[in-house]
């Protein structure tokens, strides 16, 4: 932003030049809306459906409420504000050359509204988000693990050592956020947070790397209980099935093409719908 003249109508510049040479399309270009909306809102609406149907079982059968639903429900509630942020960032689902750098400021960091006491603060509030929301769900599943496969002594020590893991990963950027996310000092809620936040990017990507990591111990941890189960073997697979759900690896490229691509709003959108 420095490079920039002073003066400057930041509605009239991209954010990248088009690797084509054709020039920017603020009207009508290409966009990813529409997919992350559709995933956000379908994905939300069967997680709300199956946290009813769990809820459900849990009032039928009268058994304790266990940490690992409690843990599911605020995993939920932390997903559903965390997507209708991402839903309503319309204006950056765009490739880089189609937005204007005015659309950082205005949805991101202003929703549009010029009053900053009125704001959401959108970049800061997504950035708060991302780890306790990733923490609580596959904590939940841990504690679930726990619950199931208690007498294996090294599965709770595996499980252990996982759960400080996802800890420290998940929880490490929210005071990293509150520190290079926010205006501090009478700054303002403008585009000079944006080089702050920035720092934010490798805490993303060593938290891209774990979730990989945590998917594979998700799935892996439970096998050597369940092939030991008197089961036909199409019913372990079944059951190893279920624990593999989630393992997706596709969110640690996006966010590397995020930071090192020239292309990060349609990255960022993409990693959106895959997450």
């Amino acid at each position: 932003m420095d490079a920039l003249p002073p003066g400057a109508d930041l509605s009239q510049i991209p954010l990248a030049e088009n690797p084509s040479g054709a020039p920017p399309n603020f009207t009508d270009g290409p966009s990813l809306i529409v997919a992350v909306q559709a995933v956000g809102i379908s994905l939300g609406s069967i997680a709300l459906l199956l946290i009813v149907l769990r809820l459900s079982v849990w009032y039928r059968l009268k058994r304790p409420f266990g940490l690992d639903d409690g843990f599911v429900v605020i995993a939920f509630i932390i997903a559903a504000g965390y997507t209708g942020v991402v839903c309503s960032t319309e204006a950056v689902s765009r490739h880089a050359w189609d937005t204007p750098l005015s659309a950082i400021d205005e949805v991101y960091l202003k929703c549009g509204r010029p009053e900053a006491d009125q704001s959401v603060q959108k970049l800061f509030v997504t950035s708060l988000l991302y780890g306790p929301m990733l923490f609580f769900s596959k904590v939940s599943i841990l504690i679930l693990y726990h619950r199931m496969f208690r007498p294996e002594r090294w599965f709770r020590i595996c499980l252990y050592i996982t759960l400080a893991i996802l800890f420290g990963a998940y929880w490490m950027t929210v005071p990293l956020c509150f520190y290079y996310c926010m205006p501090h000092n009478g700054e303002a809620w403008d585009l000079s947070i944006l080089p702050k936040c920035s720092h934010l990017a490798t805490p993303g990507l060593v938290q891209a790397g774990v979730n990989i990591a945590a998917d594979i111990a998700i799935f892996v941890l439970p096998l050597p209980i369940v092939l030991k189960l008197q089961l036909p073997t199409s019913k372990k697979i079944g059951i190893a099935a279920i624990f593999a759900t989630g393992f997706f690896a596709l969110t640690v490229y996006y966010r590397v093409m995020i930071i090192e691509g020239a292309d990060g709003t349609w990255a960022g959108a993409q990693t959106f719908i895959c997450m």
